[in-house]
């Protein structure tokens, strides 16, 4: 199994684009100043410890996204990393996309264990970096 960070990996089920801002003026290759998106995770075959981590997360988190390859060789295995992007995490938000309010602070009486007891799905309003 994997060690440290790497053991809260999940899938990403969902992504929607929010925003999209044009390009600056000066920017030779027409890149978009900025990019938002919505990203849906599921955390369902995570452990309380590791939902409790995903909803602790502040705003100005950086998250890596990775694109892992999977060849088949007879019958080996092999696993590439295809693509990796960090996202910075602006807020945590409904499936709707509208803020909410982190638990300790919206709800005293509820603790964060209990709400991650009952989370299989988050959703992360991230900033992308338009940069390739």
């Amino acid at each position: 199994g994997f060690s440290g960070w790497a053991r809260f990996a999940c899938p990403i089920k969902e992504t929607r684009v929010e925003t999209m801002l044009p390009p600056r003026l000066d920017d030779p290759f027409s890149r978009p100043a900025g990019i938002t998106a919505i990203l849906k995770i599921d955390v369902s075959k995570h452990s309380i410890l590791a939902k409790v981590e995903w909803l602790s997360l502040d705003p100005k988190s950086v998250v890596f996204i990775a694109h892992v390859g999977v060849s088949i060789h007879e019958k080996d295995y092999e696993y590439n990393l295809e693509k990796l992007i960090g996202v910075t995490l602006e807020e945590r938000v409904n499936a709707d996309g509208t803020m909410i309010a982190r638990i300790h602070e919206a709800d005293k009486s509820r603790s964060k264990e209990q709400d991650a007891s009952i989370t299989n799905e988050l959703y992360f309003r991230v900033a992308l970096d338009s940069n390739p």
